[in-house]
């Protein structure tokens, strides 16, 4: 056999090798560096002045305003993860509702606002708080992408799971259970500067509506598809 024969050969050997390799360090570095699906951001910058962020009452997500949640609509599927971000300087929440208890007009918008009796946002505020008080405490210690337990006063809890508060520490189980007026669903006290990661666990097929009970013009859909 010639030198070049032998050569081409190890060459071919070595590219072989080489594609192997890259395939396979590129299997670990998509495994590594995987990111979480899309970002929904509660975004509240119609006002420099952090008392008056987020006052603006604007129906069904009036992207002109820059007041709300951005994207308002998102895709995504079964047991898919997102991340909730607040990078505005004020709190707000996270919570699922079902469709026919989400304020659509202007007075139901003041209702949910002024926590009125029969609306979702005080149902959603009970949840988080029997007290009834809306919190204003930032998290200490910070839990990162879990939740808060606070113990008073008030106390409350940051995140509710199908009408429960969870501990101190625990990871959001998964979005999936809405609110009414008088059965709890899925909610989450979102604090500035705080990122969620959570799993989209309904069903593909399933539109969940979500919005902020502090300022019930924020609202948003997520559509689980298959």
């Amino acid at each position: 056999m010639s030198l070049n024969l032998r050569k081409d050969k190890m060459f071919a050997v070595l590219s072989l090798l080489s594609a192997a390799l890259i395939l396979v360090s590129g299997i670990f570095l998509n495994v590594a560096t995987a990111s979480p699906g899309p970002t929904i951001s509660a975004v509240c910058t119609n006002n420099t002045t952090v008392a008056n962020q987020c006052t603006s009452v604007v129906i069904d997500q009036a992207e002109a305003f820059n007041v709300g949640f951005k994207p308002s609509v998102i895709y995504v599927h079964h047991d898919e993860w997102i991340t909730i971000s607040d990078p505005s300087q004020i709190e707000h929440t996270f919570t699922l509702v079902a469709p026919s208890f989400e304020p659509h007009t202007v007075s139901q918008v003041n209702a949910c606002d002024s926590l009125a009796p029969g609306t979702v946002c005080l149902a959603a505020l009970l949840a988080h708080d029997p007290s009834g008080i809306p919190p204003t405490t930032a998290p200490i210690p910070p839990y990162p992408n879990s939740c808060e337990a606070f113990t008073g006063p008030p106390a409350y809890y940051q995140c509710i799971k199908a009408g429960v508060g969870l501990n101190n520490g625990t990871a959001f189980p998964g979005l999936s259970t809405s609110f009414t007026s008088t059965t709890s669903g899925d909610s989450i006290i979102l604090f500035p500067s705080e990122s969620f990661m959570v799993q989209i666990t309904a069903p593909a097929g399933t539109v969940l509506h979500y919005m902020c009970i502090i300022h019930p013009w924020m609202q948003g859909e997520i559509i689980v598809t298959k």
